[in-house]
């Protein structure tokens, strides 16, 4: 199959609350350059929104993270906020850090796909309707535990011995192997939901590339919830073919 297309095709998200409360779900697509980033912000962070978006904006600019780099990010972070007028508990949440995930993907000529993984945002790489794999996390237990996530404290993040940041998952995959290759990329309500949906039996692909736009989604989202089987969250669903 061709793959010159392979791009993101649906973008969905439903915040935790219809309060007006913050989606802390943030993405970004660079069609041209084949870079697409997902991240969720850490709930116990100051501001994980605003980070999780400088987060998505500085993988599509640069996939190659490395410390230099990150700390330029990090810097522009703490420079929105005017520090002797923070609260006490926001000021110690600055200096513990503002956490979140981050999934990248990368297309790139010949059909190939490079995907990155730090914390509980998930990718699944499918044939048409077949799971081939999900990453970087693959068992419901595993969202039991507490995620490494990339923080704008730099000692709370892991570098090589070149400077590069250390992913918890990494694969590269060629696209031409596949009939009608599908990549699915979720944050983590909506993950658990899905490895705990094929435990059962029930074919999750299937059902998330019937959503065909956002009112689908956000009807899927409710009802999801009402039943129990999705935890609430903020839920972003990214679809690419």
């Amino acid at each position: 199959m061709s793959t010159d297309a392979f791009q993101l095709r649906r973008e969905f998200t439903v915040p935790k609350h219809d309060d007006g409360s913050q989606n802390e779900d943030k993405w970004k697509a660079h069609r041209g350059w084949g870079r697409y980033a997902l991240s969720d912000g850490a709930s116990v962070s100051f501001d994980s929104a605003t980070w999780a978006q400088m987060l998505v904006c500085h993988y599509v600019r640069d996939p190659s993270i490395r410390r230099d780099s990150l700390k330029k990010v990090a810097q522009e972070f703490a420079k929105r906020f005017d520090w002797d007028n923070l609260p006490w508990h926001a000021q110690a949440a600055m200096e513990r850090g503002n956490f979140a995930s981050l999934l990248g993907i990368r297309y790139r000529a010949q059909g190939l796909l490079e995907i990155q993984a730090i914390g509980d945002t998930c990718g699944v790489l499918c044939d048409g309707d077949a799971i081939q794999q999900m990453f970087p996390l693959s068992h419901p237990s595993q969202f039991g535990n507490r995620p490494h996530l990339i923080s704008t404290n730099l000692s709370e993040n892991q570098f090589d011995e070149d400077g590069f940041l250390r992913w918890d998952w990494c694969g590269e995959f060629d696209l031409q192997d596949y009939q009608q290759p599908r990549l699915l990329c979720m944050t983590d309500a909506l993950g658990l939901w899905f490895l705990e949906q094929s435990g059962l039996g029930v074919n999750p692909v299937r059902r998330l590339l019937e959503l065909q736009d956002i009112g689908a989604f956000r009807t899927f989202v409710i009802d999801e919830r009402a039943s129990g089987r999705l935890r609430r969250d903020d839920t972003t669903l990214l679809v690419l073919w």
